[in-house]
């Protein structure tokens, strides 16, 4: 049980970093413009 749960989480960090690049460079490329 506490393994399906840590995988989840582990997943979903990988969501929210890769929200964060996105993020990054969106704004990177806003600022370029």
């Amino acid at each position: 049980m506490r393994r399906l749960i840590f995988t989840r989480d582990k997943k979903q960090e990988e969501r929210t970093s890769l929200q964060k690049v996105t993020y990054l460079l969106n704004r990177a490329a806003s600022v370029g413009c």
